[in-house]
């Protein structure tokens, strides 16, 4: 469950303004790893916050806005969704039920949907035409939990 707050009582931070593709997906990430996500969207964190999961703003460990921003092997610069995915993506498909092949998911999820989007929010590249393959059964789970985030945050916008 995502739950707007302030950002006093968050848990996660992500940036105000505009939606966009690393941010969102990253979120359902991270409902999927934490079931309980209290996010405020704030302009710009004002102080370090120790308990909070800050990402997409505040130049820490999972915002890609700084010069000296993280690469992949292949050049393309990650956004908020790929440093997630880096470094929590195999929990999120553990959490998933997803044991067998655990690695090959990772990687086919990883180059068909997170680094397209990375490049693209990096500015660094078109969409790349993206292929359903071994990642059919993840992709449904995650296109679903995708869909209830975003009607979650149009309701957001309506009211």
């Amino acid at each position: 469950m995502i739950k707007i707050v302030q950002e006093k009582e968050a848990k996660f931070i992500t940036h105000a303004g505009s939606f966009h593709a690393d941010e969102v997906m990253a979120t359902a990430l991270l409902e999927i790893l934490y079931d309980e996500i209290l996010l405020a969207r704030v302009g710009e964190v004002e102080e370090a916050k120790e308990d909070a999961f800050i990402y997409d703003v505040g130049l820490g460990n999972y915002d890609h806005h700084q010069e000296d921003k993280a690469r992949r092997e292949n050049g393309i610069a990650y956004s908020s969704v790929g440093l997630i995915w880096r470094d929590y993506g195999r929990e999120v498909l553990k959490k998933m039920g997803i044991e067998d092949n655990l690695e090959d998911y990772f990687l086919d999820i990883d180059e068909q949907l997170i680094m397209p989007i990375d490049a693209l929010d990096n500015g660094e590249g078109e969409r790349a035409p993206m292929t359903i393959t071994s990642v059919r059964q993840v992709m449904k789970h995650f296109l679903n939990r995708l869909a209830l985030l975003i009607l979650y945050f149009v309701d957001m916008l309506i009211i």
